[in-house]
């Protein structure tokens, strides 16, 4: 087996909540014990590049390996059921977006093929926002960029000025029917809130850099005072 093969396997057991044994799983992929000793290595580097919570560990009482915070449970058929209506309810995402956010979900529930016929049902009715644009991965950056804290410059369209270059601090997401919004601070504004930008209209951004202090504390200032209200 190669070695990228090799370390997906790897990965996708620990993220399943499996204890994986080096021993077991050298047969299994046909490698030796110091390929699996880097394959570890390798995992345990990129879950500190990403700031993850989860922690990979080394149980010495049955010698093999876990992933804290990994232990899989399936959801129940109410749980799958409420997500499932605000997904749809909301709007905010393409059909064909919705439909695999919901697939994804189903995979991970105790749910009847009964319910499964009645989720695609409802998926007919279901009314895409009126900007018909992809929004998942954008989504997904954009919560690693508030995780990070980082400075961001985005290409964004407002609707009547055209496209525009913004260096924003990001401080959270907003949603509302049919939208997903940004609440950042422009770069060098002196304002105590922050300004609301559209998910859909931000053509691209890429990372400056790290927020400085004063930053991350306006930032949570903010935060602060708006989790009171």
């Amino acid at each position: 087996m190669d070695k990228i093969t090799r370390v997906l396997l790897l990965y996708s057991k620990l993220i399943r909540g499996e204890k994986v044994r080096k021993l077991e799983f050298c047969m299994e992929a046909d490698s030796n014990s110091r390929s699996f000793d880097r394959d570890i290595e390798d995992i345990r580097l990129y879950l500190a590049e990403l700031f993850q919570t989860e922690e990979l560990r080394y149980d010495r009482q049955d010698g093999s390996y876990y992933l804290t915070g990994a232990e899989r449970w399936d959801l129940e058929l109410p749980e799958f059921q409420l997500l499932e209506g605000m997904l749809l309810e909301l709007g905010l995402l393409r059909k064909d977006e919705v439909t695999e956010l919901l697939e994804h979900l189903s995979s991970n529930a105790k749910i009847r093929s009964l319910e499964s016929k009645y989720s695609d049902e409802l998926l007919s009715y279901y009314r895409e926002p009126l900007h018909n644009k992809p929004l998942l991965k954008m989504h997904g950056d954009l919560m690693t960029v508030l995780k990070q804290q980082s400075v961001i410059e985005m290409q964004y369209c407002r609707t009547d000025e055209g496209t525009e270059v913004i260096r924003v601090l990001p401080c959270r997401l907003n949603y509302e029917l049919g939208r997903i919004i940004l609440l950042a601070f422009p770069e060098k504004t002196e304002k105590e809130t922050p300004e609301s930008f559209q998910v859909e209209q931000i053509y691209s951004f890429q990372i400056i850099r790290t927020q400085y202090k004063k930053e991350q504390e306006k930032v949570r200032y903010f935060l602060q005072n708006e989790d009171m209200k």
